[in-house]
């Protein structure tokens, strides 16, 4: 996916109410997220024009999922 490690220099964990969600990862193209929740998956592949929208974006990804249902 990342094929020149020199372009992972730049990253930053990303958390939501104090749980490790993603981490916001600079590329060549912006701002890439890499999940760490499944719910951020949603976003993974995106390109983001900065860090600030990446790390809303992961946010946003775990406000919106579905709740889970008992059974």
């Amino acid at each position: 996916m990342y094929s020149n490690p020199s372009h992972m220099r730049f990253s930053r964990p990303i958390e939501s109410n104090g749980r490790f969600i993603a981490v916001a990862v600079a590329t060549e193209s912006g701002w890439r997220v890499v999940p760490v929740d499944p719910a951020t998956s949603a976003v993974a592949e995106a390109d983001f024009t900065s860090q600030a929208e990446a790390i809303a974006a992961a946010r946003q990804a775990i406000f919106s999922r579905p709740a889970v249902q008992p059974r």
